[in-house]
């Protein structure tokens, strides 16, 4: 016999070996495919409590720290505007929060109509007070500037519409808090951002 013939055989006998050689079989414990439990397993209140992200103390959006905006869910919900009336004197404050964005005081077209509005009950003739005023936040505008601004751009909207309206117009920064102010609470910062029309009547 030739070695090649030998060889061919040699290698016919072992494919033979491997094809009807046993398969290997697992002799460990039996596999099961794992299944979800019937009913999730009930949180702990800890659990719970741990999961929950608060937005504490009430007020609006916010620039405090360069970067970073925040946001105070509770008590967000306000108007623009509040009036009271005192001995005689009418003051609509309103909050610049809303009415302003950031270190600016351009006034957004919506509220210069509500501005109008409110100013239309004046009586014709009247002086009126327009005076701006910040919370004591250092920002990135300066604050006796920033209140003067906002201040003359009330003005302007409340001139347009009332030219009979003879208009003292002042920005006086942090100087005339509204409220005292607390660390713990932006809402009184809030409070003191604000623009206000004083009149008699």
């Amino acid at each position: 016999m030739s070695a090649a013939r030998a060889t061919w055989m040699a290698t016919l006998a072992l494919a033979a070996t491997l094809v009807t050689a046993p398969a290997l079989a697992y002799s460990g414990p039996p596999v099961d495919s794992p299944t979800p439990p019937a009913q999730p397993p009930t949180p702990t209140l800890s659990q719970l409590d741990a999961s929950v992200l608060r937005f504490t103390n009430p007020g609006v959006l916010r620039f405090t720290d360069p970067g970073v905006l925040r946001f105070w869910a509770e008590g967000s919900v306000s108007t623009l505007a509040t009036t009271e009336q005192s001995a005689g004197s009418t003051t609509i404050t309103l909050a610049t929060d809303i009415l302003f964005r950031p270190d600016l005081w351009d006034v957004p077209e919506n509220a210069r109509e509500q501005i109008v509005d409110l100013v239309a009950q004046i009586p014709s003739g009247a002086n009126v007070s327009v005076a701006g005023h910040t919370d004591s936040v250092v920002g990135a505008v300066d604050n006796q500037e920033l209140s003067q601004h906002r201040a003359d751009a009330v003005a302007a909207v409340i001139a347009a519409a009332r030219p009979d309206l003879v208009l003292d117009v002042q920005g006086y920064g942090p100087t005339r808090p509204a409220v005292a102010e607390d660390p713990a609470n932006p809402a009184t910062y809030a409070a003191n951002r604000r623009v206000e029309i004083v009149y008699q009547g």
